[in-house]
């Protein structure tokens, strides 16, 4: 069952609907889920001020230094692996991290590569939360989504939201505040990342 507060749009994005690119330092790659204003060109230059969001999901397969992103906001999260090390600070699995965009950051990996999932965001502009949900094969969660653009990463498992169905590393896009059920299907636990993010 789905509560609408207003009309709503809901749109899954499959793994491979992401858009495959080079990190803003040239050290690693990252699939952009989705970026706004649609097509904005990424990384923005110090004069672009049309970019205000974009959600991604890395995979650092090495130590490397992070891209600063000067007036930025981000959060980030480890979704596969064991975690990573971040200026001696360690970020592990179902943890997340919010920090700014131009602190220079030192990424090393724990153990082994990991995939991690985030946004990054004009702190001066938009407003955001990352919060991480989990749920038992067959339970259904009931989701309270206050801003005007929410998306549901799921990062395990699979679950069904009215018709729609989101499998592992897809992501479901809900643009307007709703209260809203998700079942979770399948055998394993279902894990989730909900990003929710409103223009100030």
């Amino acid at each position: 069952m789905l509560i609408w507060k207003a009309m709503t749009t809901l749109q899954v994005l499959k793994y491979s609907d992401y858009k495959v690119m080079p990190w803003k330092n040239g050290l690693g790659m990252t699939a952009q889920i989705d970026i706004f204003p649609k097509n904005t060109e990424f990384p923005p230059n110090s004069s672009d001020e049309s970019f205000l969001w974009r959600v991604s999901s890395a995979s650092v397969q090495n130590n490397n230094p992070f891209s600063q992103f000067p007036g930025c906001d981000r959060y980030l999260a480890v979704y596969q692996g064991q975690g990573l090390r971040l200026n001696e600070k360690d970020l592990r699995p179902t943890q997340i991290l919010q920090f700014r965009g131009e602190d220079p950051i030192q990424g090393d990996l724990i153990h082994g590569p990991v995939l991690d999932i985030g946004v990054i965001y004009r702190r001066e502009k938009v407003h955001a939360t990352m919060s991480f949900v989990q749920a038992s094969p067959g339970q259904a969660l009931e989701l309270t989504l206050t801003h005007k653009t929410h998306y549901i990463f799921c990062a395990r498992g699979k679950f069904r939201c009215q018709e729609m169905k989101v499998s592992a590393k897809e992501t479901l896009i809900i643009n307007k505040a709703c209260d809203l059920q998700v079942i979770a299907e399948g055998n394993e636990d279902l894990q989730l990342y909900l990003i929710q993010l409103s223009l100030r």
